[in-house]
C-alpha cells in the first residue's frame, strides 16, 4: 500500500498530537483517559475546522489512532496471567466509569509485563521512540522483541501500532491478527482494526470491529466516540 504524503496542515495535526503524546510519556503527566481524551481531541479539532467533511473526517481518523494509543499507555504482564479473567468480569459488572478505567489500566498493565526484564526494557524503548516520531526505530525495537518472545501478544500489538502510523495499513492488520490469536479479548487491538478499517473507507467493518471492543470491554470511550462519527458521517454523506 502507497504512503501518502500529508499536506502541510495535516502534518501539523499529526505532529501536535505526535507533541501532546510524547510530552505526556516524557514528564510522566498524570492524566486520566477522559482528561488526555479531551485534550487532544480538542487540539485536532482546533486544527480542522476548515476541513471539508470527509477530509476532516480522514486526518480525524488517523490523529485518533495516536490519542487511542496515548491513552491506553499507562504502564508495563502476559495475557496468560490469571489475574485477567476476573478483570474482565469485573469490567462487565461496575457500571462507573472511574472504576472501569482503572480496571482497564490494570488489564494493560497485565498485557504489557512479559515476565522477561530484557523483554520490558525493549519494550520501553519502543514506546518512547514511537512517542517520540521514531517509528523505523520502534519498528525495529519490536521486530526484536518478536523475534525474541513470539507468543507475546503486546509486542504484535505494538508493532500493528508503529505500522499504523507509518500507513502500511495491510501490514497493521496482519499483527493485529496475531495480537487477536494469542489473545482475542484484547479490546486495544480490536478497535485498532476498527481504525484501520477506517482509514481504507471500510465503515461496516469499522463499526463491527468497535462494536466488538466494546463488547470485550463496554467502557472503552474511543470506540464510542468512533461510532458516532461513523454514523454522523453516513447521516451526511450516505454515498
Amino acid at each position: 500500500m502507497s504512503y501518502r504524503t500529508p499536506s502541510r496542515r495535516y502534518a501539523l495535526c499529526i505532529h501536535q498530537a505526535c507533541l501532546c503524546s510524547g510530552l505526556i510519556a516524557l514528564f510522566e503527566i498524570e492524566f486520566n483517559p477522559r482528561q488526555i481524551s479531551i485534550l487532544i481531541l480538542n487540539l485536532i479539532n482546533s486544527v480542522l475546522s476548515n476541513f471539508s467533511i470527509k477530509t476532516t473526517f480522514s486526518l480525524q481518523t488517523f490523529a485518533v489512532g495516536l490519542l487511542f494509543f496515548v491513552v491506553s499507555t499507562p504502564a508495563l504482564s502476559d495475557q496468560n496471567d490469571p489475574r485477567l479473567d476476573a478483570l474482565f468480569e469485573q469490567l462487565h459488572v461496575v457500571e462507573d466509569q472511574q472504576t472501569g478505567d482503572r480496571i482497564t489500566d490494570e488489564i494493560w498493565e497485565i498485557w504489557r509485563d512479559s515476565g522477561n526484564d530484557e523483554i520490558n526494557r525493549l519494550m520501553r524503548e519502543g514506546v518512547i521512540s514511537m512517542q517520540s516520531g521514531r517509528l523505523q526505530r520502534a519498528l525495529r525495537i519490536f521486530d526484536r522483541i518478536i523475534e525474541l518472545a513470539p507468543e507475546f501478544s503486546e509486542g504484535w500489538n505494538k508493532r500493528a501500532t508503529v505500522y499504523y502510523f507509518l500507513q502500511e495499513f495491510e501490514r497493521s492488520a496482519a499483527d493485529v491478527r496475531e495480537t487477536l490469536q494469542l489473545e482475542p479479548r484484547h479490546f486495544g487491538a480490536t478497535a485498532g482494526l476498527g481504525l484501520i478499517f477506517l482509514e481504507i473507507e471500510y465503515y461496516e467493518n469499522a463499526l463491527e470491529a468497535f462494536e466488538r471492543a466494546l463488547d470485550i470491554n463496554p467502557h472503552l470511550t474511543g470506540p464510542k466516540y468512533q461510532i458516532e462519527r461513523i454514523q454522523n458521517l453516513l447521516l451526511k454523506d450516505p454515498a
